[in-house]
């Protein structure tokens, strides 16, 4: 008689939380929060002043004049599980741990799952604008793009990730969509969870965004020929509606 195959074991997620100065205390609550149902949770800081905090949270600092770029590179330098679970800390939720729970179940019950993100609100990207297809599960939708806000991915992605050069891109702007395009060019699933909701601090951006917006065509210059095949789709698609959209 046949056997039953073991359900896959649970993925182990070590979950990065971004701080900057205005938001460091909201970071180390969410730290706080995730203990127990997170492998690991660190904190990427960029400050030049003393940080107070639980010396049982770890802290990796940054100089304060860093911006996403380099707080991702550090994260995939220092990232240590089977997901990375990657939080700004400008952004709340009704409960840290049930996120992390969720983000794991979703990734152990679908090994083609590359990307997920909950349903974030003050994002660049609403649900109208990059919903791709539905699922079968009327909670999760196919998207386009995910936002980097709060988002998690797989190992294997975050290896690809780490073969890029940042160097072209301080802000961070381009680092999602290399990593989209990517789970999409080898048939990895990119979705939305509608069942999770995170409220995000709409604040003031604190830089050129006519330059970050150069340098994420530089940073996505580099990356494979069949990955940018997807992002040109991908492209197409969210510029379509773009121009479809009343003014």
């Amino acid at each position: 008689m046949t056997g039953v195959a073991p359900a896959p074991e649970a993925p182990r997620v070590h979950a990065i939380i971004y701080s900057w100065p205005k938001v460091h205390e909201n970071a180390f609550a969410i730290a706080t929060a995730l203990a127990g149902d997170a492998a690991r949770v660190s904190v990427v800081a960029c400050t030049d002043e003393p940080l107070v905090h639980d010396p049982g949270i770890e802290v990796f600092l940054l100089d304060n004049s860093c911006y996403f770029g380099r707080q991702f590179e550090k994260t995939i330098e220092v990232f240590d599980g089977d997901i990375l679970l990657q939080i700004a800390a400008d952004t709340t939720t009704a409960s840290w741990g049930a996120l992390a729970r969720q983000c794991a179940q979703r990734f152990q019950a679908s090994p083609i799952l590359g990307v997920w993100t909950p349903d974030i609100d003050g994002t660049t990207w609403p649900n109208e604008r990059v919903m791709l297809y539905q699922t079968q599960d009327p909670t999760l939708i196919g998207v386009v793009q995910t936002d980097c806000i709060v988002w998690a991915m797989r190992r294997s992605i975050a290896e690809f990730l780490k073969t890029l050069d940042y160097s072209a891109t301080p802000l961070g702007w381009g680092i999602d969509w290399a990593a989209i395009a990517h789970a999409h060019a080898n048939k990895q699933r990119v979705v939305r969870d509608l069942g999770v909701k995170v409220h995000h601090h709409i604040g003031g951006s604190g830089y050129d965004r006519l330059e970050a917006d150069r340098q994420r065509n530089l940073f996505l210059s580099s990356i494979p020929d069949e990955d940018k095949v997807q992002l040109y789709l991908l492209y197409a698609l969210v510029s379509a509606r773009a121009l479809a959209a009343p003014r």
